[in-house]
């Protein structure tokens, strides 16, 4: 390799490093965010809890411990209990978990109109596609859309930041 070659070598570490940086302390921040904004709700759900009667918050909670949430993809339209309905399953997740972890398709799902509303206006936290970490949920699908010839889906707005 001459000098030049190198320079490029280094050049190609350098960004490579630079870039993983910004991309962990992203992964922080909206680590961070996540828990911030679980903590506000959990401390709200603890004040609803501790305004109602004993007999409603034993009800609430019986019903919650016999219907399991649903994960993976039970929480999209490939299910057809989803697909017709979602309104019951979505309410049991906004009352049981309204931030919940789908490990299962690694996204998350914050229900809630104010909690989704802090979400979608911090500016640490994307929408893009294009932003996406790989091996999310929005990653892979970026990825089949690529591999399929289909990646004109992804210039959709549903996929893009508000500007």
């Amino acid at each position: 390799m001459n000098t030049t070659s190198n320079d490029f070598a280094k050049q190609g570490r350098d960004f490579a490093d630079k870039t993983a940086d910004k991309v962990q302390s992203g992964i922080r921040d909206a680590r961070q965010t996540a828990i911030k904004v679980g903590d506000k709700l959990s401390s709200e759900v603890e004040g609803a809890r501790s305004q109602s009667g004993p007999h409603e918050a034993a009800m609430t909670s019986a019903i919650a411990a016999e219907t399991p949430i649903r994960t993976g993809v039970k929480l999209t339209p490939f299910d057809e209990a989803f697909r017709n309905d979602p309104y019951p399953v979505l309410e049991r997740l906004r009352d049981a978990e309204p931030i919940h972890r789908d490990e299962a398709l690694s996204r998350w799902f914050v229900t809630g109109f104010e909690n989704v509303r802090e979400v979608l206006r911090n500016k640490d936290l994307s929408n893009d596609i294009n932003k996406a970490l790989p091996n999310s949920y929005a990653g892979r699908i970026a990825a089949n859309a690529k591999e399929s010839g289909m990646s004109i889906t992804i210039g959709s707005m549903i996929f893009m930041d508000d500007r």
